[in-house]
């Protein structure tokens, strides 16, 4: 593969990072194939299976987390495919956060077609301040609507 494609790649994935920032859900699907998957790895992240459903994901997303950075730790690229090291850093609730994580892409047509995710779903718990019944329905919904990984409020 040419340095000029997976320059490319780079900078695709890390406009793609920064494109949270914006708070709108075009501005990051913007770099996301039409065939887009969306994996997570932790145990409080969720998947999205299309691109469509990652869009209206994105929305709560957006909405539950301001001021979004992702600050690039390391970026690396082979082949197809790009990793970065980042850090999530985020206001809730008036609170601001930094949570470690990683992120593998993968590229068709210069678009990105599948992003890997795991973030540290435990430091996110430690600086809400969750724990006992709050850290147990992030992680196991408590009603038949809710899903592993929706963000309940955090303790004051």
């Amino acid at each position: 593969m040419g340095r000029t494609l997976q320059s490319a790649r780079l900078k695709r994935a890390q406009d793609y990072l920064t494109s949270f920032s914006t708070g709108d859900p075009d501005s990051v699907i913007a770099h996301v194939h039409d065939e887009f998957k969306n994996v997570h790895l932790g145990v409080l992240g969720k998947g999205c299976p299309t691109r469509a459903a990652y869009r209206e994901r994105l929305f709560g997303f957006l909405g539950v987390f301001q001021d979004i950075v992702y600050k690039v730790i390391a970026i690396v690229g082979e082949g197809d495919s790009v990793a970065c090291r980042y850090e999530f850093q985020f206001s809730q609730d008036g609170v601001r956060f930094s949570i470690p994580g990683m992120m593998w892409f993968d590229f068709v047509d210069d678009l990105i077609s599948r992003r890997v995710d795991c973030w540290d779903g435990l430091a996110y718990a430690a600086q809400a301040n969750l724990s006992g019944d709050a850290l147990a329905a992030l992680i196991q919904p408590a009603s038949p609507s809710a899903q592993p990984g929706d963000v309940p409020k955090r303790k004051a």
